[in-house]
């Protein structure tokens, strides 16, 4: 059977009509629940945290524990000496306290709770983009049957298209609806081999914030950059590429305190539904669709030729 042999049932969308779909857009797949659906009545983007993403290295810091726990040692070994003999003019009680533990046989407890405590600053250091950060993600990729299976419930749910200058000049709130007004930034994600190493700067960031003070060794300055962290958000294993993501992403991040992004308010240009939406679900999507003067099309099987794809149609008008 050829393409104009199609079954009626299988009504081929104009291709180049379609194609406006790819020409400068980004997609966002959506299940077909409440909150989805009340959202593309709304216009908007609820900004997510990574901590609940499905990849576990996503937004995750890296950092050798073990480099930094030498660093601390050699550190103390060097600085220890000097600093409880300056201890001693200011406080004696609390030098000769020090002098006991550093010289005497509670050496040992002392450094595991030292190397514990800056374990856990570096620990944390390392969950606090993952839990402050806010990001939008988007695909380049309307038709890909892993995303349509992954983020729309098995090609039960619907996705929607946004021109990508729209997404980029969108107008941003707060949860208490307040406009934010530096615009947040959108950016491609890169896919690497491994993650960027930061093991140096969050070491430095712990000595100069959590610890002021190793001995009497200056606490170094800080390097973690912003434009590091930014990296950290726009990087993700090579097994991800068939995503062609692009992210959202706070143009100012802070270790220390969440992002204040909650939603993004920006109009469609096309709602797509998946293969296998539910009727009633379809319906409403419609609905919605129309009275908004806002396109609807449909993915289907191809069932007329071989190749595991998946085509545009026109939705059925007696829905």
């Amino acid at each position: 059977m050829n393409n104009n042999q199609m079954p009626p049932d299988f009504k081929k969308y104009d291709f180049t009509m379609a194609s406006l779909l790819k020409e400068n857009t980004l997609t966002r797949y959506r299940t077909c629940i409440l909150q989805n659906i009340e959202n593309l009545k709304k216009d908007r983007l609820y900004y997510s945290t990574p901590i609940n993403f499905n990849d576990p290295f996503d937004t995750l810091l890296y950092a050798n524990y073990f480099r930094i726990l030498d660093d601390v040692a050699e550190n103390l070994n060097i600085g220890m000496e000097n600093y409880l003999k300056c201890l001693k003019e200011k406080d004696k009680f609390l030098a000769s306290f020090g002098i006991a533990m550093w010289y005497g046989n509670k050496k040992d407890d002392f450094l595991e709770s030292f190397f514990q405590s800056i374990h856990n600053a570096a620990k944390e250091l390392k969950e606090s983009l993952r839990n402050n950060a806010r990001i939008i993600c988007f695909s380049e990729d309307y038709l890909s049957m892993l995303m349509w299976s992954h983020y729309a419930d098995n090609h039960k749910g619907f996705a929607i298209i946004y021109d990508r200058d729209a997404i980029a000049n969108a107008d941003n709130f707060t949860a208490d609806n307040t406009v934010i007004k530096k615009k947040p930034l959108l950016r491609p994600v890169n896919y690497v081999e491994q993650q960027i190493d930061l093991t140096e700067e969050l070491e430095e960031y712990v000595r100069a914030y959590r610890m002021k003070t190793l001995g009497d060794v200056t606490p170094p300055q800080c390097h973690l950059s912003v434009e590091k962290l930014r990296t950290t958000l726009l990087e993700k294993s090579q097994d991800w590429s068939y995503e062609r993501e692009w992210r959202v992403i706070p143009r100012h991040i802070n270790l220390e305190n969440s992002s204040n992004l909650s939603y993004m308010k920006v109009r469609p240009k096309a709602v797509i539904l998946g293969a296998q939406c539910e009727r009633n679900n379809q319906k409403e999507i419609i609905d919605i669709c129309r009275k908004r003067k806002i396109s609807v099309y449909k993915t289907e099987i191809n069932y007329w030729e071989p190749g595991f794809k998946l085509v545009v149609i026109e939705p059925n008008p007696n829905i």
